[in-house]
């Protein structure tokens, strides 16, 4: 049995038959759509990684801010407006937010 004639290419010829689909076109735009996918694929990976870089590399600092944000909350009682809380830390701190 040669290539173009084993079942499971007699049986994609069939379903293409019955279905009255150009074997093809089908060819040329699946070829199309898996090229577009692997860009998409690789651009996500690599943006993922390069997201996973820098939260390891934030993330000490921002572990710290939050420290630092919490003990102002923790100082200041809490019936005082949000902006009589931010203000005092973010000044001390010099972080903006």
């Amino acid at each position: 049995m040669g290539r173009k004639d084993t079942l499971a290419a007699k049986s994609i010829r069939k379903m293409y038959e019955q279905l009255n689909l150009n074997q093809s076109d089908i060819f040329s735009k699946t070829k199309l759509l898996l090229g577009v996918y692997r860009d998409v694929v690789w651009i996500t990976l690599s943006e993922s990684a390069r997201v996973n870089e820098e939260l390891v590399y934030y993330g000490e600092e921002l572990d710290s801010a939050f420290v630092f944000i919490w003990s102002c909350l923790r100082r200041i009682p809490r019936n005082r407006s949000l902006r009589a809380v931010s203000a005092p830390c973010l000044r001390t701190s010099g972080w903006l937010i």
